[in-house]
């Protein structure tokens, strides 16, 4: 059983989830039960049986639901899996003298990636239409807002942990991420690429 908000997998009796605290719809205690009658003098349809809608499970368990339209195989990045495409980014800048980097950005930001998360297979989405994010996302999320957000832990004592927002976030974002509506997702097999 996984968690409907965060994807974590649950105990068979959890009542809340471990990772992010929302809590756990209890199953029936007997699901054998036939609804209860209801009245209404009113209602035309009056005295007969009402039964829940049927749900259909989610065909790839341990997502977000706001993922269910997604491929099977994309799912949210991990956060060490973040560190390691912001630690090459940041090793790119060093070895290209940042104009190789840029160069190569402008060219994936349409694809909604960076240097690093095109090598390690990640991508970045519109977090409402489940899209690649454009060039102007990209570039959005990229410049200005990672640099207002590292000013800002630079010049204060407690800024870093706005690095860490990821580990208690649902969706798994970071606060740039935030500011642009998007997400980090895997995707090995490319099937959110907009060439396609």
């Amino acid at each position: 059983m996984y968690c409907g908000q965060c994807g974590s997998e649950l105990a068979s009796d959890a009542r809340f989830c471990a990772n992010c605290g929302t809590s756990v719809a209890a199953p029936p205690d007997n699901p054998d039960e036939t609804p209860t009658p209801r009245f209404d003098p009113y209602d035309p349809l009056a005295g007969e049986t009402t039964a829940p809608p049927p749900s259909t499970p989610d065909p790839t368990p341990g997502r977000p639901a706001f993922m269910r339209d997604l491929p099977a195989p994309v799912r949210l990045s991990s956060p060490w899996r973040r560190l390691g495409g912001h630690l090459l980014d940041g090793l790119l800048i060093l070895l290209t003298l940042l104009i190789g980097w840029l160069v190569w950005s402008i060219i994936v930001w349409g694809r909604g990636q960076t240097p690093a998360k095109q090598l390690l297979g990640m991508r970045v989405l519109n977090r409402e239409t489940l899209t690649s994010a454009g060039r102007g996302r990209m570039f959005a999320r990229e410049i200005p807002c990672k640099w207002i957000i590292e000013l800002f832990a630079s010049v204060t004592i407690v800024g870093f942990v706005v690095y860490f927002w990821l580990l208690w976030d649902n969706a798994r974002q970071e606060l740039w991420d935030k500011m642009v509506e998007t997400i980090v997702v895997n995707d090995p097999e490319n099937l959110l690429d907009p060439r396609r």
